[in-house]
């Protein structure tokens, strides 16, 4: 599936950055070759926030964009569910604003929350990956 894509994330205070970020391809029975981008979202505003949601974009080595996908943090799928689930259930499964595997509401300042972004059959021709942050609601206050 060629070489591994470089990442591009930002930082910044006072925003959602993005920590221990990984990538792997992997092949599906279901949903056919996957590029898989996992990590952290880190709250770094002063107050809890929630329903982060995140854009995931592959480039190829000129900069042109292949591809783009927005996911909400805290849903992740492990390699079974990846192999089984059709492209449809795996966007569906990723795409829950409240998360499913850790709940995306509430995150404390400096706390962090898991995503992963899943790409369908990402051209051959990917050679770079950037990771954005495409909404956050802060949260209501809570004692």
């Amino acid at each position: 599936l060629g070489p591994s894509p470089k990442a591009s994330t930002a930082t910044a205070p006072g925003a959602i950055n993005f920590a221990e970020v990984k990538e792997r391809f992997t092949k599906s029975t279901a949903a056919g070759d996957l590029l898989v981008i996992s990590g952290l979202a880190v709250n770094e505003y002063e107050y809890r926030v929630g329903r982060v949601r995140l854009r995931g974009r592959i480039l190829d080595n000129t900069g042109k964009l292949l591809g783009e996908v927005e996911t909400f943090a805290g849903n992740l799928l492990n390699d079974e569910e990846l192999n089984r689930l059709s492209d449809k259930e795996i966007l569906a499964e990723l795409q829950k604003p409240e998360g499913s595997d850790m709940p995306n509401t509430g995150i404390r300042p400096r706390a962090s929350i898991p995503f992963m972004i899943v790409f369908m059959n990402p051209p051959k021709e990917v050679d770079e990956f950037i990771i954005e942050l495409a909404g956050v609601e802060r949260a209501a206050a809570s004692n």
